[in-house]
């Protein structure tokens, strides 16, 4: 009878897979002031557990930086490429067989800086949120848009006594497919 309950007709797929891109804003916190661009491309996979719950995996190539103070107390304008694998717990409103479905989700999110020999850590973590909506195109094909924040959690800059962190605000395009 559970299975039945877990298995039940939906029309959106239990599990999709495609791409997602974005585009916005980051910054490295205290210090950062002006608009940064950044962007990020990858994979993206959702499983829906239920008609409103699932869960969400990312691997993403993604740009970011923004004012970080040095150790001679310069400011400097700095770039940073990550691998970012941001795992996610979704809530989906409304009926699974909606054309158009509210999604909110929230969870934490893993970094392994690109390059070397930047004095940037080699790794970041943070926590990720975002809201937005899953539109069905065609049977089996959805529309995601969505607004997405980051936090970092983690030190990014061991020089100097301030506790720099990443951030960033984007928004979020993704084209995925049933499965």
């Amino acid at each position: 009878m559970m299975s039945a309950f877990l298995c039940g007709a939906q029309t959106e797929p239990r599990f999709t897979i495609g791409s997602k891109a974005g585009f916005g804003h980051s910054f490295i916190s205290p210090g950062s002031d002006g608009f940064n661009g950044s962007w990020m491309v990858g994979l993206t996979t959702m499983y829906m557990m239920s008609e409103h719950v699932g869960f969400g995996a990312d691997a993403l190539y993604s740009s970011e930086g923004g004012t970080l103070l040095r150790t001679d107390g310069t400011n400097s304008n700095t770039e940073i490429d990550y691998m970012r694998v941001p795992l996610r717990v979704i809530y989906a409103m409304g009926g699974s067989d909606n054309a158009i479905r509210p999604r909110v989700s929230v969870g934490p999110t893993f970094g392994v800086n690109m390059a070397e020999g930047t004095g940037i850590k080699d790794m970041d973590f943070g926590l990720n949120a975002g809201a937005g909506l899953n539109i069905r195109m065609t049977e089996g094909l959805w529309l995601g848009l969505d607004a997405a924040y980051y936090h970092g959690l983690m030190d990014i800059y061991a020089p100097t006594s301030t506790t720099e962190r990443n951030g960033n605000l984007r928004l979020e395009v993704s084209l995925t497919f049933g499965l």
